[in-house]
């Protein structure tokens, strides 16, 4: 057990290593062969009653496919492909002396040409006993013979799976999971191996699968708005179908709390992580309705129409939910609206009012200029009216000046005035003044735009500002509540130099030589000066969504690199069994 733990984690070391120039588009300017890295292909042929769909991609793949951006120039080379056929050959080696363990680890290491993609088919209305795994990859062998041998070894000692009968040319082979059967096939000039187990599954269902396409599956669908090359991670499940499955093994009280919170009304659920237009992408969507978390998304709100001196180099904005929201929480909760008035009563300010006013679109921009806040308010005659109440009561004092672009205010909070105790000792004016907050703002087209100085307010009036914000992150199209963007210097060049200390590592790890000097240098490729990362969160209607963008890696803003990683897995993989053999050896001899 501990062997097969130890070699499932050197697989997802080598799937993390692979992300390291992960970027993918489907119209690439590299054109890698099939024959490393084909994309997947069940899901175009998925049958109406699919409730779930996975696909695992091939690390071999990851490394291989296709790439549009820096990183992948720098890897679409002879000296790249040779580093990873030398390495693969080596850990092959390796791995031999672990059996039935081994066998599977160089399975899904050396012969996955393709991710391999499963599916869950139950008819409606049908009991969780007539459901259908459906599995399907392309395997690296020339022939059925070698694919029945190494499906032999991988079956040795395995008393949960048996073969009942080898596949043939004209005959599916045959395969029992326990109690439940399975018809299997693998076709040498294709190289496709399929897969139909469950109670229902026949020969009939195992030739059916994949012959007939469903462009119109939710499945299909969803993965083009999540992860668009057809090499990453993507898991789908219809919810609505699988959650009355799941809950009738669920103790009573469990689902009676999730029932209350929402959960228990999800109607979809997918998780990708891959690249959407060509840039690395990690992402996590739920959609659903009643109940809590669905009652409480936030409201619609136009895109920003702030524009920025030059491209930010960080940029986060999220909507301020109103009036209707603030509401809905209350109720959701055990607070009343009694309850919200009595909480700003004592201020001399209504939460209706706040409320009003300050709903919108907040972001906080670092551009050209400087760092600044701009509050773009749904009703800018109530954020006016709030400014003019927090003024008149005194929470804030304001000071009018005159430039080219109108007037500008500057903006002081006595915050000494509000939580010192006025019965403290005396204490020095100057203490005093310190805890005052002081800022400047200035309204133009119904934006107000707040800093610290008035520096970087003049340099917006003086260049004129001409990056739209909204087009820039892309919120016409994508539309998220709360999104952060930030620009990072020569990560690609960095993350390129770290890949190659991996390969360096893992290639000594494996006591194997391969050719460092044949790999081009990093600024004969031209490469950007900066890389994006982001996060954006959407929470509308019936979704709620979080993704992660990354230009080459999911860990870009740290520069790190995941070939550490790889050289855990080797070492968890070869060296922590290699020494227990050593110990349970020396434990036998010492008795002796």
């Amino acid at each position: 057990m501990t062997r097969f733990f130890c070699v499932f984690t050197l697989i997802g070391a080598f799937v993390l290593s692979g992300c390291s120039n992960l970027s993918t588009q489907s119209q690439a300017r590299i054109n890698w062969p099939d024959s490393l890295a084909e994309p997947a292909s069940l899901i175009d042929t998925l049958d109406a009653d699919v409730i779930t769909y996975a696909r695992v991609p091939s690390p071999s793949a990851w490394i291989t496919a296709p790439k549009n951006n820096a990183m992948g120039d720098l890897l679409a080379t002879d000296a790249n492909r040779a580093a990873v056929t030398t390495l693969l050959d080596a850990l092959r080696q390796q791995l031999a002396p672990l059996g039935a363990e081994g066998a599977t680890a160089g399975l899904l290491l050396d012969r996955l040409r393709s991710p391999l993609e499963l599916a869950v088919r139950l008819p409606q209305g049908t009991a969780v006993t007539g459901a259908e795994l459906q599995l399907t990859a392309r395997l690296d062998f020339d022939s059925r013979a070698a694919f029945e041998q190494q499906l032999g070894t991988l079956l040795q000692g395995q008393s949960g799976v048996r073969q009942l009968a080898p596949a043939t040319q004209s005959e599916p082979g045959r395969l029992s999971f326990g109690v439940v059967p399975g018809y299997y096939q693998f076709d040498p000039q294709t190289r496709r191996f399929t897969l139909s187990a469950g109670f229902a599954s026949s020969a009939q269902s195992l030739a059916q699968l994949g012959a007939v396409a469903n462009p119109e599956h939710p499945a299909l669908k969803r993965q083009a708005a999540l992860e668009d090359s057809r090499y990453g991670l993507y898991l789908w499940a219809n919810t609505a179908a699988v959650l009355p499955q799941v809950e009738t093994f669920l103790p009573a009280s469990q689902v009676s709390e999730l029932d209350t919170l929402g959960l228990m009304n999800t109607q979809e659920l997918a998780l990708a992580m891959g690249s959407r237009n060509g840039q690395g992408q990690t992402t996590v969507l739920v959609r659903g309705t009643n109940g809590p978390l669905w009652d409480l998304s936030l409201p619609d709100n136009p895109a920003t129409q702030v524009k920025s001196l030059g491209e930010p180099d960080h940029y986060f904005t999220t909507v301020i939910p109103d009036e209707d929201w603030v509401r809905r929480l209350a109720s959701a909760s055990d607070w009343s609206v009694r309850d919200l008035n009595q909480l700003t009563a004592k201020t001399g300010v209504s939460w209706t009012s706040l409320a009003a006013g300050l709903a919108g679109r907040f972001s906080v921009i670092a551009d050209d200029a400087g760092s600044y806040l701009a509050l773009e308010p749904s009703d800018a005659e109530a954020f006016a009216s709030v400014l003019d109440d927090l003024r008149y009561l005194g929470y804030t004092e304001t000071t009018a000046f005159s430039t080219p672009a109108g007037t500008m205010s500057r903006l002081q909070l006595p915050f000494s005035k509000l939580w010192l105790d006025p019965g403290m000792p005396a204490m020095s004016d100057w203490f005093h003044r310190s805890q005052d907050s002081r800022g400047w703002y200035i309204e133009q087209d119904g934006i107000w735009y707040f800093a610290t100085v008035p520096q970087v307010l003049l340099a917006r009036q003086q260049a004129a500002p001409g990056v739209s914000l909204a087009d820039w992150s892309q919120q016409h199209s994508d539309q998220p509540t709360t999104q952060f963007i930030g620009q990072f210097d020569s990560l690609i060049q960095t993350n390129y130099h770290y890949y190659l200390e991996g390969l360096q590592t893992l290639a000594h790890m494996l006591n194997t030589e391969i050719d460092m000097l044949a790999f081009p240098v990093a600024p004969v490729a031209q490469l950007p000066e900066q890389s994006r990362a982001s996060l954006s969160i959407t929470y509308r209607g019936d979704t709620l969504q979080a993704t992660y963008g990354y230009e080459t890696h999911p860990f870009d803003p740290l520069q790190g690199s995941m070939g550490g990683v790889a050289v855990i897995g080797i070492l968890a993989a070869i060296a922590i069994p290699a020494y227990q053999d050593y110990a349970e050896q020396a434990a036998l001899y010492s008795d002796i």
